[in-house]
C-alpha cells in the first residue's frame, strides 16, 4: 500500500495534474460516502449495506459508506485523515483552512461510523504528527488535541466499544 501510494503520487506529479485539485476532488467524493454512512447509521436504513455474514451472529453496528465493507471504509477514512493532517502541517497556506478542517471532520466521521479498529491507528498517528511537529504553536496543538479528544469521547463510541471488547477478550469470528 505504501509503495503504491508513492507510485500514484509520482504518476500524478509527473503527469502535470495539480495535487491540490486531486485532494479537493477526493474530499468531494468522500463526502458522499460519509453521507451514505450517516444515512445507514442514523436512519436505521439498509441503504447500500452489504449483507452481514452468518458467522457474525448479530448486527455489528458498523457501516460501510458505500465501500465493500466497513474495514475498507474505515481504512480509507483514516488514511484520508492522515493526509489532511499532513497537508495542514506542511501546506496549510495553499488551501483554505475551512476546507482542511471540514475534510478532517469528514474523515473523523468516517473513522467513527465505520468502527474500524485499524482506522483508529491512523487517528493516533495523526495526533502524533500534530504533537511532534515544530510547525504548529503549542497553544494551537493543545486546542487541536482537545478537539480530537472530545470527538473521540463523544463520537467514537463504536470504535471505543470495539477496542475495549478486543482488548478484554479477543474472539475468533468463526465461533
Amino acid at each position: 500500500l505504501i509503495t503504491s501510494a508513492y507510485l500514484v503520487y509520482f504518476l500524478l506529479n509527473s503527469s502535470g495534474v495539480e495535487i491540490r485539485k486531486v485532494k479537493i476532488a477526493l474530499l468531494c467524493g468522500f463526502g458522499l460516502s460519509v453521507a451514505i454512512s450517516a444515512i445507514q447509521k442514523y436512519l436505521g436504513s439498509k441503504f447500500m449495506l452489504a449483507p452481514i455474514p452468518e458467522w457474525w451472529g448479530s448486527k455489528p453496528n458498523q457501516f460501510n459508506g458505500g465501500f465493500s465493507d466497513f474495514n475498507s471504509y474505515g481504512f480509507f477514512s483514516g488514511s484520508l485523515l492522515l493526509l489532511l493532517v499532513l497537508t495542514y502541517i506542511h501546506d496549510r497556506n495553499k488551501y483554505p483552512k475551512s476546507l482542511i478542517a471540514g475534510g478532517i471532520l469528514l474523515a473523523l466521521m468516517g473513522v467513527f461510523i465505520s468502527g474500524s479498529r485499524s482506522a483508529f491507528f491512523f487517528v493516533l498517528f495523526a495526533i502524533a504528527c500534530l504533537v511532534f511537529t515544530r510547525k504548529i504553536s503549542g497553544k494551537l496543538k493543545i486546542g487541536i488535541l482537545a478537539v480530537f479528544l472530545i470527538l473521540v469521547i463523544f463520537a467514537g463510541t463504536t470504535v471505543i466499544s470495539r477496542l475495549s471488547k478486543s482488548i478484554a477478550a479477543p474472539q475468533d469470528p468463526q465461533q
